[in-house]
């Protein structure tokens, strides 16, 4: 919704798509408490899934902070992109 905002109500700043994104961490650990686990070893999978989200969530905030916001549209939009043909296919 906020992405949404801040396309289409007055141009996307850093600010909506740093709020867009934090909308995705509690979005996912909800779905990692909710969908039962592939396998089994998931449990003690759990410490290095949380170290490397903590690591990419600090990498990517590095980032943002050095790249313009039309770039982070674009990386956006094709990830977007990629996800729905990968899906399609």
């Amino acid at each position: 919704f906020l992405l949404f905002f801040g396309i289409f109500g007055g141009g996307m700043d850093k600010t909506v798509f740093s709020l867009s994104m934090a909308c995705v961490v509690p979005l996912s650990v909800i779905s990692l408490l909710t969908y039962p686990p592939p396998a089994a070893d998931i449990p003690q999978m759990l410490p290095w899934i949380f170290l490397s989200s903590v690591l990419g969530g600090l990498c990517g905030a590095w980032i943002q902070k050095k790249v313009q916001v039309k770039f982070l549209k674009w990386a956006f939009a094709a990830l977007v992109v990629y996800a729905g043909l990968h899906m399609l296919l």
